[in-house]
């Protein structure tokens, strides 16, 4: 295993391995004295704040940020990954209004890239490629939910027979239509068992900033987006080959990575922090961080797509 990215900078701590995630609104990111630094504004008073981008997997600026052309090039020499999004980590005006700004490295590693657009050009492969991520999708779904301590607590568990249904539907889809199509209503089925268990009153629409169960979806789908573009900047994937999502749209295999966790660990948070009045956006990001950290989200990510690949772990 390397244990380091070839090619300079300070990149010595594996972009799996870092331990911050940054989400930051109305400051300044630059350089000051070779550091990257964050300035606010509190009470009158500009306070300026480290980053330290060599132990940080990606940051994300919300709104009322800037950053310098002396921040980018601190960032990129340290292999941090940049995202602009709207207020909370949620875009402004569309779900798919993210945009990630991945360092400039021609030396990321290249074969997997290439075995993933050998697989991609062919419908076949690409077919069992889409339906391979589904499997570890809903085994990750299983095993979460199987072992979720609040979930556990308020007798919310999966029916067997259902869920069986609805995976296999899916897992014997022709059409990546069909494996949309499948896995809308399996959403469904749990959005259900968690309004029922919780005697919610909950239907899922875009954040309005006055339905917490939504905000907090959107906002950790957004955090998972974030380690999905991680893992395949790591691995040399260009996003712009997706399996199911976001066939108009460059980012779609985002979408794609981070669904392989988003039901398994946002979605049960977002309704049991959600479900209480006294959690706020920042107290729901600090623990999604936190399981996000103790999950290893994106090693996860990372071994799924070698998994998926056939490949051996060479460089993570």
């Amino acid at each position: 295993m390397i244990n380091a990215i070839q090619g300079g900078g300070s990149r010595t701590i594996l972009l799996s391995k870092r331990a911050n995630i940054f989400y930051l609104e109305r400051a300044k990111v630059s350089v000051f004295n070779e550091r990257v630094i964050y300035r606010k504004e509190y009470d009158e008073e500009y306070l300026d704040f480290n980053i330290p981008d060599c132990n940080t997997s990606f940051l994300l600026l919300g709104k009322g940020t800037s950053l310098t052309d002396a921040a980018a090039r601190a960032l990129s020499k340290s292999g941090v990954v940049v995202g602009f999004c709207g207020s909370g980590g949620t875009p402004l005006h569309s779900i798919n209004d993210m945009t990630f700004l991945f360092p400039a490295d021609e030396y990321r590693p290249t074969e997997y890239c290439q075995k993933w657009c050998q697989m991609w050009f062919n419908q076949e492969d690409k077919m069992k490629l889409a339906i391979r991520l589904q499997e570890v999708r809903y085994e990750n779904l299983i095993n979460y939910w199987s072992n979720n301590p609040y979930l556990i607590l308020n007798k919310i568990k999966l029916e067997n027979e259902k869920t069986n249904e609805l995976k296999e539907k899916i897992l014997n889809a022709k059409t990546e239509q069909n494996i949309l199509l499948g896995e809308a209503e399996f959403t469904r089925y749990l959005y259900k068992i968690l309004r029922d268990g919780l005697v919610l009153q909950f239907s899922r629409k875009q954040s309005s900033g006055n339905d917490k169960v939504n905000d907090f979806l959107d906002h950790g789908n957004y955090l998972l987006y974030g380690c999905a573009a991680v893992a395949l900047h790591a691995l040399g994937i260009p996003p712009a080959f997706p399996l199911v999502h976001g066939k108009t749209n460059r980012g779609g295999l985002v979408f794609d990575i981070a669904d392989l966790l988003k039901d398994s660990i946002v979605l049960p948070l977002a309704f049991e922090m959600g479900s209480d009045i006294e959690k706020s956006n920042k107290d729901f990001r600090v623990e999604l961080i936190n399981r996000i950290q103790k999950e290893e989200v994106i090693d996860k990510m990372i071994a799924t797509i070698k998994f998926l690949l056939s490949f051996e772990n060479r460089y993570y």
